[in-house]
């Protein structure tokens, strides 16, 4: 042992000794200073850090040397000249002799104070070289004038030159540093900052693939990494709208025609788009092929679950931008990673948290420059629009044109734009506990949020629960989590925004009377766009997930470990639209064929699994790591619906309760089926109006039709109406 001890010491100091000892070969006459510097470089790796001025001012030198030591070689380079030398680690700083370097911010002697100060304007630029604990120079610091905006940051080796005064104050901050400050001194032109690390901010940053964990040292992928912090720093909507804030490679596809919908799901792409026709693609997989793979604590999830995510409960965000994240998840990580990562129990004592957010959504209609009725009925005669006919017709274009001028003239003006309009007031509230000791840990949440669109009528609805248990015992190590989300999603019954966009100003929005008419013009037939709002209608989808996720660690020793995890999740989505027959959009319809109702109802069930090793070992400053993992996973999806036509005039629809179903049975108002298979018959109710439609089968919901009765009569009209039920 001794022995080996022994030469390990003198294989080191003989490796420490050739590292002092480089020799020089150079043999120059009448050469420039600056060459010279550059063939030293090349054999001896040294840089070297000096001013512009000195390079211009030094008369060229003639040198003989072979073999000789970089010290002597150094010595009877600069002996003949005005100039010095020091060596920092692989940096040669030459500086004039009758400067004086500050090294590390040493505090100037009295004698160097005591100096007359030439005049400000004699002074030439600072230079100066920033270097690290280490003596590795630190690209991209910056040096700013305290008291000032002036300022400079270093080059890829450290160096900067900045114009400052004696008495100046030089501010130099680099991430992972305390922030120095050095004051400039007469005769001082020369720099070399020794920056202190700030131990207590430096966190390690680690990579998160959804898989592994690796220092972002070791980790040769392009990553980003944000912290929950980071996110609610730039915005408290959803994680995702934050996300794109901070990461400019995280685009959002803006979608002009939804605009600020809440119910719309947006796109969002890391790596651009496909050039591929995606139009079947959409239908087949009900998402957009382009969007990038997202998952939840370790498990694939969907882009609606992390839209609707509480910000409260995000530990982390990992983005995973460049091909290598196919190789942990395939091709289908082709347009990149979205990693998110929710805050695990912490032990210590019950601690309770509440968070409240409120975002306001004004819309903004200042970009919209269009004609007022004044204008609007000038273009139309200036482009001839009420002269363009002969005959009759023409003198009732005429009629037409003074008719809407003497509105103009007395002040109708309507501004379409802001009627389906309001500000949306947005809120999520959220409240958190958290507990346990070293073995077993718990936290759990609930959140309840509401969005309310630009858009009359259109809002969002959303809440979610979720516990988490972990239990740490010896070499084991369990986690679950358990999460449920819900919520209902309302669309605005005012269409679309461009049909206001569109509307004619000259036209009056009421009657005089404050009627909403369904045309605003006979001739030729100019819908309303207040009308079919004005009526009752239906068009709401209710969510709602469940996943539960099951992992467990076990370290079969300081090298291996095993890992396996399971995840069953369960989602379901219901749909209702009801159009009254009295909508616009029926008005080229048959008589039989005028309302519509359709619901929809789709269940999704997935499972996964997984199963991995791990192996992790040091070696001296080297550190080997291998995984391997196999993964089965199963998804099934089912959607049923089906659609009703042909209601009459003036009815509201109300879903009932299974309870209401059986009283409706008790009282033997179930139709038995008539006709071929999808065929049904709608009656009333004797005396009272009510009608009724009824199939007793599990998969479809019972609808009743309720008409507003008027007066006394017996309403005992009948109609008729088809169904049509879709498996996809």
């Amino acid at each position: 042992m001794k022995l080996t001890f022994l030469f390990l010491t003198i294989c080191f100091l003989q490796v420490s000794a050739a590292g002092v000892a480089q020799s020089v070969s150079l043999s120059v006459k009448s050469c420039r200073i600056d060459s010279v510097f550059s063939v030293v470089k090349k054999q001896t790796g040294f840089v070297f850090f000096c001013s512009a001025d000195i390079i211009k001012e030094t008369k060229p030198v003639s040198i003989d040397a072979r073999n000789m030591e970089l010290n002597k070689f150094l010595d009877k380079l600069f002996s003949a000249l005005p100039l010095k030398y020091s060596i920092k680690n692989k940096t040669i700083i030459v500086s004039r002799k009758t400067s004086v370097a500050l090294l590390e911010r040493e505090e100037p002697s009295a004698e160097l104070d005591a100096r007359p100060a030439p005049p400000i304007d004699s002074f030439p630029p600072i230079m100066g070289l920033v270097r690290g604990r280490d003596g590795r120079p630190l690209a991209g610091a910056s040096v700013l004038i305290k008291g000032s905006k002036k300022g400079a940051s270093t080059d890829p080796s450290g160096k900067f030159m900045i114009e400052a005064n004696p008495g100046q104050i030089l501010v130099i901050s680099y991430i992972g540093y305390k922030t120095t400050e050095v004051r400039v001194r007469p005769y001082v032109d020369l720099l070399d900052i020794v920056m202190t690390a700030d131990d207590e901010n430096i966190q390690e940053v680690v990579i998160n693939t959804g898989i592994i964990k690796k220092d972002k040292a070791s980790f040769t992928g392009a990553a980003t990494v944000y912290t929950g912090a980071q996110l609610k720093t730039v915005g408290n909507r959803n994680v995702l709208e934050s996300l794109r804030t901070l990461d400019p490679a995280f685009i959002k596809v803006e979608n002009n025609l939804q605009g600020s919908n809440p119910n719309n799901m947006p796109s969002f792409e890391i790596r651009g788009q496909t050039t591929i026709n995606t139009n079947t693609l959409n239908e087949q997989f009900s998402q957009d092929p382009n969007q990038p793979l997202f998952i939840l604590d370790g498990f694939e999830t969907t882009l609606q679950i992390i839209y609707d995510l509480d910000m409260n409960r995000v530990a982390s965000i990992t983005i995973l931008k460049d091909a290598a994240s196919t190789a942990l998840y395939g091709s289908k990580a082709a347009n990149g990673v979205v990693v998110v990562e929710t805050k695990r129990p912490v032990p210590g004592r019950l601690q309770v948290s509440y968070n409240a957010d409120m975002t306001f959504e004004i819309p903004d209609l200042s970009s919209y420059n269009l004609m007022n009725a004044a204008e609007k009925l000038e273009y139309e005669r200036l482009h001839g629009f009420w002269y363009d006919s002969t005959g009759p017709a023409r003198w009732r274009n005429e009629e037409k044109y003074n008719e809407r001028l003497a509105e103009v003239k007395r002040g109708v003006n309507t501004y379409w734009l802001s009627d389906p309009l309001r500000t949306g007031l947005s809120h999520r509230h959220s409240l958190q506990f958290s507990g346990g000791n070293n073995d077993l840990m718990f936290n759990a949440a609930l959140s309840l949020g509401r969005q309310l669109g630009v858009m009359k009528g259109s809002q969002r609805e959303t809440w979610g629960g979720n516990i988490g248990i972990s239990y740490r015992k010896g070499k084991l190590n369990l986690n679950n989590m358990l999460s449920l989300s819900g919520g209902k999603a309302n669309e605005s019954p005012y269409g679309s925004f461009s049909a206001f966009a569109q509307a004619t100003p000259y036209y009056r929005r009421t009657t005089p009377g404050g009627a909403v008419e369904k045309y605003l013009d006979y001739d030729p037939f100019v819908v309303n766009p207040l009308y079919d709002a004005s009526f009752f209608s239906i068009n709401e989808t209710k969510p709602f997930s469940f996943f539960n996720n099951l992992d467990a660690v076990y370290n079969l020793s300081a090298r291996f470990r095993i890992q396996s995890g399971i995840q069953v999740a369960k989602g379901t989505a219901k749909t209702v639209s009801f159009i009254p027959p009295e909508h616009s959009l029926f008005d080229n319809a048959d008589l039989q064929q005028k309302g519509s109702y359709t619901q929809t109802n789709s269940e999704t069930y997935a499972y996964r699994v997984y199963l991995m090793f791990s192996y992790g070992e040091m070696i001296g400053k080297h550190q080997l790591s291998a995984t391997v993992r196999g993964d089965i996973a199963e998804e099934n999806g089912e959607s049923r619906g089906f659609t009703a036509v042909g209601f009459p005039y003036g009815l509201m629809v109300i879903l009932f309760t299974p309870l209401a179903i059986r009283l409706l049975a008790h009282q033997r108002l179930l139709l038995p089926k008539t006709g071929a298979r999808g065929s049904w018959r709608v009656s009333t109710m004797p005396g009272t109006g009510v009608l009724y439609l009824m199939r007793c089968t599990a998969w479809m919901e019972r609808v009743c039709l309720v008409r507003t009765m008027y007066s006394s009569l017996l309403f005992r009209a009948a109609l008729a109406g088809t169904f049509t039920r879709k498996h996809l």
